[in-house]
């Protein structure tokens, strides 16, 4: 009886080292230590990196000079405002996962790189709030664009547009810094400077504010585990 039970003790310990192991190997994530640097000496436009949007094989980059395409390993194209872009400086990008459109946001407008063309929104030929945008995210078939103005949202299909402000929403300052969504749960988060995380629910029309201790929020981001992770100063 001791032996049978000391066989079942020891397989039991097995199975929760083998638990534990498995549980430590979700929650770390892999160490990369093979590192592949992208700079002006082989091809990049700038230094200055301000975003970056992975689109399957292909890796997007928004510099300070020029939104830039990677694939193979390689700066395959730089796109400047000669080639199109609304402006140079780009801030965010949104690549749209059901038809592989890419929208930036730059500092003088929101670009939709579509079929190698783009198409250009700025204040005064759209509904755009302002040129100068932080963050881009796509739900469905809305874009949503975080501007020094607030946050404005292009439907694709209708092309009509709706923006939200301190006049209509609860912004303490129109100041947005960024933009995620939830695809799932079909909520918008967007961080403003000033009035915290603002918690869009697209089904109920109607913005939920978070704010911290002292109110200025820099960034927000959303995991895919269903976190929504926040930096704050």
């Amino acid at each position: 009886m001791v032996k049978g039970r000391t066989i079942r003790q020891v397989g039991l310990s097995a199975f929760f080292l083998a638990a534990i192991a498995t549980m430590a190997a979700a929650q770390n994530p892999p160490l990369y230590t093979r590192w592949q640097n992208y700079t002006v000496e082989n091809g990049m436009p700038d230094d200055k990196v301000f975003c970056v949007a992975v689109d399957g094989d292909r890796v997007w980059a928004g510099t300070e000079n020029g939104l830039v395409l990677i694939e193979n390993g390689k700066v395959q194209r730089v796109f400047k405002p000669e080639n199109g872009l609304v402006h140079r400086v780009v801030m965010a990008i949104a690549v749209d996962k059901s038809t592989g459109d890419i929208w930036i946001g730059t500092f003088g407008g929101l670009s939709h790189f579509s079929g190698g063309h783009f198409k250009n929104y700025t204040n005064l030929t759209s509904g755009l709030l302002n040129d100068i945008i932080y963050g881009v995210g796509i739900l469905d078939h809305t874009v949503w664009v975080a501007t020094t103005a607030g946050i404005s949202r292009v439907d694709t299909h209708t092309g009509e547009w709706r923006n939200w402000s301190e006049f209509n929403a609860p912004f303490h300052e129109p100041w947005s810094y960024g933009i995620a969504v939830d695809e799932k749960n079909k909520v918008v988060y967007a961080a403003v400077w000033g009035g915290g995380l603002l918690e869009y629910h697209v089904d109920g029309d109607f913005w939920r504010p978070h704010t911290d201790p002292d109110e200025e929020m820099e960034m927000v981001l959303f995991r895919n585990q269903g976190l929504v992770h926040i930096i704050v100063s």
